[in-house]
């Protein structure tokens, strides 16, 4: 697993109390889930290590959104209309 991904995952572990959006997605292709911030998708042998199992499944064809799941500690596909909070990630700037 790369390094972006870990880390990521670590942060949500630690910090997220409820499901939220994350800046990942598979709008533009089904299947090729996608960051918001830099564009790269994640593998398709990554997905079982990061989402939850049987997920992603794109129920009823509509689950283009991902979001982050605490008490799973994974990622679920979902429905872009549910209502969840959004965890956005930030550049820090040290002077």
């Amino acid at each position: 697993m790369s390094l972006k991904f870990v880390e990521k995952l670590e942060i949500l572990k630690k910090n997220a109390a409820d499901t939220s959006y994350i800046g990942l997605d598979d709008m533009k292709t089904e299947g090729a889930f996608t960051w918001h911030d830099d564009h790269t998708v994640i593998q398709d042998e990554l997905k079982p290590k990061l989402f939850n199992p049987g997920e992603p499944n794109n129920g009823v064809n509509e689950e283009d959104c991902v979001n982050f799941e605490p008490g799973n500690d994974a990622l679920n596909d979902v429905t872009c209309s549910d209502v969840n909070y959004y965890i956005c990630e930030k550049t820090c700037f040290y002077f």
